[in-house]
């Protein structure tokens, strides 16, 4: 990592939430233990443990651990790791790490508000991860186990999707020229596709209809477009969650122009 220390590295990568690094810094003092707010306005904070993953890293962004939400709030407990970017070299644009930083404090943080009826929310298998890291185009999986006092815990999930290039999330409206007519496209995709997953020939179709809530959790990786579903959404709860990758072929007709390089890159 040439003459940048890994815990420069890291500490640039959790204050992205905070305020821009100077690559040309070095802290006198770090204090591991002290909780690093990553979403100032938000409701919870996440405790600085970011560590570079050499083996995952690019020439642009290296995968990090952001940090650890982990509390509990009246009855619901939570322990979330939450994964990151930082980054090495210059002319890296620092600003769609940050980004991207924020989007995945501000998903799990989401899990909170949203599930905060539940006993617990964990991810005990280390299934966040960021998914893919283009050229173009960055995202991030957020997969936690919410168990609302059932039989069994639920796994849910969430994502983001950021351009490399300008730092801005990508969403459906972003994406496609219609999107209803691209979320027809979806639909059918995920009809033709989930046969072969856990879920089967009889899937859930109430789970593919052409809404946006139906997909809203997706990433984008150089084969297509995968979308996760959460677990019982397109198949029984003991399928568990299931994925499928629309091939960016299948949606070139209503992709706007200049989006399928980002995206696919």
């Amino acid at each position: 990592m040439r003459a940048k220390s890994a815990v420069v590295l890291a500490l640039c990568a959790v204050s992205f939430g905070l305020a821009a690094c100077d690559p040309q810094s070095t802290p006198a003092t770090v204090t591991p233990t002290a909780p690093v707010t990553i979403t100032p306005t938000g409701p919870a904070s996440v405790t600085a443990t970011a560590q570079p993953t050499d083996a995952q890293a690019s020439s642009r962004f290296i995968v990090i651990t952001q940090g650890e939400l982990k509390d509990s709030k009246g009855a619901l407990s939570y322990d979330i790791v939450v994964p990151g970017l930082g980054v090495e070299g210059k002319g890296v644009n620092f600003e769609a790490a940050r980004a991207f930083n924020g989007c995945m404090n501000q998903r799990a943080n989401d899990f909170l508000t949203q599930y905060k009826q539940a006993k617990s929310i964990t991810d005990p298998n280390k299934n966040s991860k960021v998914d893919h890291i283009g050229k173009h185009v960055l995202s991030g999986l957020l997969r936690v186990s919410v168990d609302g006092g059932g039989a069994h815990p639920s796994i849910v999930e969430s994502t983001c999707v950021i351009n490399a290039d300008t730092s801005e999330a990508i969403g459906f409206a972003d994406m496609f020229i219609d999107q209803a007519k691209g979320l027809q496209l979806l639909s059918a995709q995920a009809a033709a596709l989930l046969p072969a997953t856990r879920a089967g020939d009889g899937f859930n179709k109430n789970g593919i209809t052409a809404v946006a809530a139906n997909f809203k959790s997706w990433t984008a990786t150089p084969d297509g477009l995968r979308v996760y579903f959460d677990q019982g959404q397109v198949g029984t709860e003991a399928a568990g969650a299931i994925d499928i990758t629309v091939p960016w072929s299948a949606l070139r007709a209503q992709l706007k122009p200049g989006l399928l390089e980002v995206l696919s890159s």
